[in-house]
């Protein structure tokens, strides 16, 4: 039974890379050192990562699978996986000052509270508890399922967050009240490892499930998340990136998963030489992550700013490594005293980082320029929205800075170019002028169609405003001979009647297109379009009688007269011509009477329309 359980921690068992939970001080961060468990020998292999090197090999229990620094930097605690025992190792020497026994069954992922003074370590079935003070076990806390492996366990404000193996259970220990909640993960995936963001609000899940995917529980909404590697193979070692916008995923495929957990992207792979490259480890300082081959003993070091493979790191004389040998993130993060500022210029530079201590005021870099757009300031957020303020703002954690740039457009007004950002409006500029014409605005288009509005229209492009000119015509109104006036009217418009002229002993009758007057110019249909001359119309005003082209005639003139007589005349002689045939009436005595009417006829009708005369006019007298 021990053989079997051996081989299967040898096939698929990944033990907690992240080892420190809580607080450390920054002795424990800044360590220049890796301490790697080699599960196959007992022993623990230590890595100066600044030449690379094997520098030292600590003799530890049989199968370490996890190990952790003590709060205050002096200590490195071995869980070991098949002998149950803790191995106590003091740093300034490399040996091992004690060993304690921590029950009867196989232990596995080890963890310290952020006071320093208790230690958790995952077995079968439960949790156990260490005093650190006197380094003795002093409890167990039962764990709901009591055949299960406790791979994995992490502490977040006072509560343990432990993966159960071969399981799609996360159990939720209280430490306040000893009281446990399970979640359940969906589809049946089964959890092994995990990874806590940065900010302590989410947990990656590395799963053994043969789907290629892992899981990201929210703490806050209590809930999963799937994502896939993009890589065939388990998905079992998962950490997250120091901005905690990625998610880097040891898996038992031949590569390295790089997850983008704020971009609709589909995840990256990092092909490796070999399969089964599980456990890693990020240092938040050089942004490099360490991963271990199990395949072919050695470390591979990966840069993570351009995802690529930097060097290898071999491990003397070792077919098999497994286990936790890095401070997680989330605690380099949380417990350094030291923080990076990442500037991202988003304008095709590279991103430059720069170190503050805690609380410090970052210094303002000198503006960066980006061709076609328009910086606007640095900003906490990377859509732009928050700006951070270098005169008061102080830096509290890692975090990123990001450039704002406002596209700029060319905006072409008559003849004079102007930069305007995207979005903004117009200034507008002073009328100008031309003779004979009259300016009506800018328009959006050459035809002159659509006026541009200042108060409401933005720029969203390279913009060219036309003017609109409309020609101006001479409108010349001769009221009388040698009297005149003129007006000027827009091309193609409607002009108003003007105001009526007067001359006395006559009455206006209107405006006229020719000097002849004979069409009226009608003001309510006809538009002006090019220089035009009106003449007014005059009637004279006694009697009633009218006048054209200024000349007029009195009743009915001469020739009217000579007509009503000879009518008479002609009407007469017939009558007489009747009554002589018929010689009924005595000639003399019809004449008289009948002369009689004629004559009181004739009067009336010169009373009626009186006898014409031609009308000396300003023009008859030229």
């Amino acid at each position: 039974m021990k053989k079997t359980i051996k081989t299967i921690l040898l096939i698929i068992s990944i033990v907690c890379l992240f080892t420190i939970t809580g607080k450390a001080n920054a002795e424990e961060i800044t360590n220049d050192y890796i301490y790697m468990p080699l599960y196959n020998v007992g022993k623990i292999q230590v890595i100066d990562k600044t030449t690379n090197t094997v520098i030292d090999t600590i003799t530890v229990g049989e199968a370490p699978s996890s190990c952790v620094y003590s709060v205050d930097g002096k200590y490195l605690y071995v869980s070991n996986c098949m002998d149950f025992t803790i191995s106590k190792i003091e740093l300034s020497t490399n040996t091992v000052v004690n060993t304690i026994v921590c029950g009867d069954t196989q232990l596995y992922a080890i963890i310290i509270s952020s006071d320093g003074m208790r230690a958790y370590v995952g077995s079968e079935g439960c949790i156990r508890v260490i005093d650190l003070e006197n380094d003795d076990l002093i409890d167990t806390l039962i764990m709901p399922n009591s055949e299960a492996h406790y791979t994995d366990l992490r502490i977040i404000e006072n509560k343990l967050y432990i993966c159960t193996q071969f399981s799609s259970d996360l159990c939720i220990y209280d430490l306040t009240n000893g009281q446990c909640s399970v979640k359940t993960a969906p589809n049946d995936y089964l959890l092994y490892s995990m990874a806590v963001s940065p900010n302590g609000k989410k947990l990656a899940l590395g799963t053994n499930s043969t789907r290629s995917y892992v899981m990201v529980y929210d703490i806050e909404t209590e809930s999963f998340t799937r994502y896939s590697t993009e890589v065939f193979g388990y998905g079992v070692e998962v950490e997250f990136s120091a901005n905690g916008k990625y998610l880097y995923v040891g898996n038992t495929g031949k590569a390295i998963s790089k997850i983008y957990l704020e971009e609709d992207k589909e995840a990256s792979a990092l092909v490796l030489r070999e399969q089964n490259n599980y456990t890693l480890g990020i240092d938040i300082k050089t942004n490099l992550a360490y991963i271990l081959s199990t395949n072919e003993a050695l470390i591979i070091i990966i840069n993570l700013d351009t995802f690529t493979i930097s060097r290898y790191i071999n491990i003397d004389g070792v077919a098999r490594v497994f286990g936790g040998f890095m401070p997680s993130v989330y605690d380099q993060v949380a417990n350094s005293n030291s923080v990076t500022v990442t500037f991202n210029y988003n304008n095709g530079d590279n991103v430059t980082t720069s170190d503050y201590e805690k609380d410090d005021l970052v210094i303002k870099p000198t503006n960066p320029i980006k061709i076609g757009y328009s910086f606007k300031g640095w900003y906490s957020d990377e859509s732009c929205t928050t700006a951070w303020d270098f005169e008061n703002d102080v830096v509290t954690e890692n975090m990123n800075l990001y450039a704002k740039w406002v596209q700029i457009y060319t905006v072409s007004i008559n003849g004079t170019d102007t930069d305007v950002e995207k979005g903004a409006k117009i200034v507008k500029p002073t009328d100008p002028t031309k003779t004979g014409y009259v300016f009506k605005g800018w328009y959006k288009e050459e035809a002159c169609t659509t006026a541009w509005n200042f108060e409401n229209d933005v720029v969203n492009s390279n913009t060219t405003l036309y003017i609109k000119w409309v020609k101006l015509h001479t409108i010349t109104l001769i009221s009388d001979t040698g009297i005149s006036t003129t007006i000027t009217a827009e091309d193609n418009s409607i002009i108003n009647p003007p105001v009526a002229p007067t001359k006395t002993g006559y009455t206006f009758d209107g405006w006229y297109k020719e000097e002849a007057r004979t069409t009226a110019w009608n003001f309510s249909t006809e538009k002006i379009t090019s220089d035009t001359t009106l003449y007014a119309k005059w009637i004279i005003s006694n009697n009633n009688n009218s006048t054209t082209n200024g000349s007029s005639n009195n009743g009915l003139g001469i020739g009217g007269v000579i007509g009503v007589v000879v009518g008479l005349l002609i009407l007469v002689f017939i009558v007489l011509y009747f009554l002589w045939e018929f010689k009924n009436i005595c000639l003399i005595g019809f004449l008289v009477p009948l002369f009689r009417k004629i004559n009181e006829l004739i009067l009336k009708t010169s009373l009626n329309r009186p006898e014409t005369r031609e009308l000396e006019t300003e023009n008859n007298k030229e």
